[in-house]
């Protein structure tokens, strides 16, 4: 921390998550890292760090500026004159930090920071709704969100380095511009955790406040077992579809079943998956199970699911499903 006690925060520029909230340090970074930039000079990281301790968008716009100056001053770089074929792209980490919560995706980065990600429901598209998040660890987050359409505007929120467990969630109409809602619309409190949706509806030309906050802890990840199946674990044989399952948690799996499943939701048929180990000498544990198919059953559009009952607190259940072709 030698860098940092002689004010170089910039050794945080490899770090993907939210540094300033992650280390509970805005009182006593805060003012230091605000001194040594303007909106307008400084690295995009310092910048980005200044408009969270202070709320002033300027630092935003400017460096914003800087990065879309940057592109087009080097778009037949990035295009037609590239000078190697394996890491063209535009920087967005500034973007992600402000968007995301955090960088979920760089260059030699292997942990993604990340806190949330966005997808919009047609006819709305990612360039609907104006999102910035100021504030975010994996206990609690607050979003500020403008539409930029005439129609309201549904995104699933899909959460990700946040703790698991009960979440309170505040929405509300910021009708001033000071980033704090004058009217709450809803109060509700939801069970969410990495990889869960969280489904947001956002007023047209509205800047809506959401504030997420822990209240109660859930089992942690790495407590979890975790199954899951991919395309290639699926394979059809006549009546039979055979099904590898895997064991992809830190601990044991309990007993489970695989079924399959038809466009419905009606389980067609399903197999007992038996108690496997953690693979924790990197050696893969898995099942190797055979489900019967009833003669006439036509398997477009049926999927194959591990825990169909939803009985187990996995990882992940983003693993669990299977959709045949």
């Amino acid at each position: 921390m030698d860098e940092v006690n002689r004010g170089n925060f910039n050794i945080f520029f490899r770090v993907n998550n939210n540094f300033i909230d992650y280390l509970s340090k805005r009182e006593s970074w805060g003012s230091d890292i605000v001194s040594q930039v303007t909106p307008k000079r400084g690295s995009h990281l310092l910048r980005h760090v200044a408009w969270q301790i202070t709320g002033d968008k300027q630092y935003l716009e400017e460096y914003y500026a800087d990065q879309i100056q940057t592109a087009s001053q080097r778009m037949d770089m990035y295009t037609e004159g590239h000078w190697w074929t394996d890491r063209v792209g535009l920087d967005s980490t500034g973007l992600q930090r402000s968007r995301l919560g955090g960088i979920a995706l760089r260059r030699s980065s292997i942990y993604p920071g990340h806190n949330v990600s966005w997808k919009f429901k047609a006819p709305a598209t990612g360039e609907s709704v104006a999102i910035l998040i100021p504030d975010a660890t994996t206990k609690h987050m607050k979003i500020i969100a403008y539409n930029l359409e005439n129609i309201p505007v549904t995104a699933d929120m899909t959460a990700w380095d946040i703790d698991p467990g009960k979440w309170e969630v505040s929405v509300g109409i910021d009708s001033d511009g000071n980033d704090k809602p004058n009217t709450i619309s809803s109060k509700r409190t939801v069970s969410l955790e990495r990889s869960g949706n969280l489904e947001l509806t956002f007023p047209p030309g509205k800047t809506t406040i959401v504030q997420l906050k822990l209240k109660s802890h859930d089992r942690h990840y790495w407590k979890r077992p975790d199954l899951g199946i991919g395309d290639a674990d699926v394979r059809i044989q006549g009546n039979t579809v055979l099904v590898t399952v895997h064991s992809l948690g830190s601990v044991n799996t309990p007993a489970s079943s695989v079924a399959l499943i038809d466009a419905s939701g009606k389980t067609i048929t399903a197999v007992h998956v038996p108690v496997l180990k953690a693979p924790l000498d990197y050696i893969p544990k898995t099942a190797e199970l055979t489900l019967h198919v009833p003669a006439g059953t036509k398997l477009s559009g049926c999927s194959v699911c591990i825990d169909p009952e939803k009985n187990i607190a996995e990882i992940t259940k983003r693993n669990n499903h299977v959709q045949i072709p």
